[in-house]
């Protein structure tokens, strides 16, 4: 999916881990007009990984970038991790 479609599933992994997360007894939730709405979790402590994660990184890049999450990517392609790794310095570089 293009960029967007990505970020929208990244929020509906969010959502899932707030519904586990209440459902374990957590307080995640802010008032609404329509009741208790589950937050996505942010953080380096919600860790994600990303199986075929590819050159472009994508997903940790836009998880890092909205939510603040850690990610472990693996993938079978040496040279995409090469690309990747390199993607996410440059990244990085560009957020300081």
């Amino acid at each position: 999916p293009a960029v967007p479609g990505r970020l929208e599933l990244l929020k509906t992994v969010g959502n899932l881990l707030a519904e586990e997360l209440v459902e374990g007894g957590a307080e995640v939730c802010e008032s609404s007009s329509d009741g208790a709405v589950p937050l996505i979790p942010t953080g380096p402590g919600v860790r994600i990984l990303d199986v075929g994660v590819g050159a472009s990184a994508v997903y940790p890049l836009i998880g890092t970038a909205q939510f603040g999450w850690s990610f472990v990517g693996v993938d079978v392609d040496e040279e995409a991790l090469r690309y990747a790794t390199h993607n996410l310095r440059a990244s990085a570089e560009k957020c300081r």
